[in-house]
């Protein structure tokens, strides 16, 4: 049986002077360039044969565009409330994220000590956040700590367009509707990104038509939507984790991020979520559990002692 030998030409030059093997020709009285081409060329014909070599790129996992990390429900009250916020907010840092959003009902009745508290909270992520106003933040003094997200706004970053939506005070939380100002500031925001370009919405109410303690008029909402790139509209106010596709677009609601505060579903795990959206534009999440957010149980009344 033959087999390959490889030889350099003594004195200048490295060039290749024989192959000599099974199925492969001599290249003796060539050039060392020709001969290296012709070495390639072959490489790659033995090479084809092998199961999966031309589709191994394909199937592997696409290139990481951008990763989002999320909480909301933080319902704080004080300083010992602040300590599972904290602790979430430690364990965002470890997913090495590009952004967070912080979506909603940071503070429990809106007062300026619980933003105040809330802000130095998620001051310590470190990336850059964006944040959105809860029902249970108020209006007295949300401006004053976060003015950036006193109403409707968007940023971009790696391509993608984020659009905070506060649907405004003109309807209480229990029959919450995006106000005319919101819809108006939407369809402005919309109206200066391109067609065809990703859109991510955040919103403190959930955006499913219909949904548990969802916008209202969330289909005029997303009426504006029509005919956009919408990626994922990212909610909470309903604390428990929901993934929904519709029409190709990823609705969620995610557990609290609370110790004041128990899931509505009645489900224990508390903590934050995770998106990704890959170099395709393709849109995933997973719900990231952080244990220490039981809420403390009522003491129990005593029945008195009859006499």
């Amino acid at each position: 049986m033959s087999t390959s030998v490889f030889k350099s030409r003594p004195g200048k030059g490295t060039g290749l002077t024989r192959l000599t093997s099974l199925g492969m020709c001599s290249v003796s009285n060539i050039s060392p360039k020709v001969s290296h081409l012709v070495l390639c060329a072959t490489m790659l014909l033995i090479l084809a044969q092998l199961p999966g070599f031309f589709t191994q790129a394909a199937e592997e996992k696409p290139v990481e565009l951008i990763k989002i990390v999320a909480a909301n429900d933080l319902h704080l009250t004080d300083k010992a409330s602040a300590a599972y916020p904290e602790k979430v907010v430690a364990a965002m840092n470890t997913e090495h994220a590009q952004l967070a959003l912080v979506v909603g009902d940071l503070a429990s009745e809106g007062e300026l000590s619980e933003l105040g508290l809330a802000k130095q909270v998620i001051d310590k992520l470190t990336v850059p956040y964006y944040v959105i106003r809860g029902n249970h933040d108020g209006t007295n003094h949300w401006a004053t700590v976060f003015p950036q997200a006193r109403e409707t706004y968007s940023f971009s970053a790696h391509g993608i367009h984020f659009i905070g939506l506060d649907p405004g005070d003109s309807t209480p939380w229990q029959h919450k509707k995006a106000d005319a100002q919101a819809l108006q500031q939407l369809s402005k925001i919309l109206g200066g990104i391109p067609a065809g370009e990703p859109i991510i919405l955040f919103c403190h109410y959930p955006l499913v038509v219909n949904s548990s303690l969802g916008l209202e008029n969330a289909e005029e909402v997303l009426e504006l939507f029509k005919g956009r790139r919408l990626l994922a509209a990212i909610s909470g106010h309903f604390h428990a984790n929901t993934e929904i596709w519709k029409e190709g677009v990823l609705f969620t609601t995610t557990a609290c991020a609370s110790s004041t505060r128990n899931n509505h579903d009645k489900t224990v795990a508390k903590g934050y979520r995770v998106f990704e959206v890959d170099s395709q534009l393709r849109i995933s999440t997973q719900f990231r559990e952080v244990p220490g957010g039981a809420t403390p149980a009522a003491p129990k009344k005593q029945k008195k002692k009859k006499a």
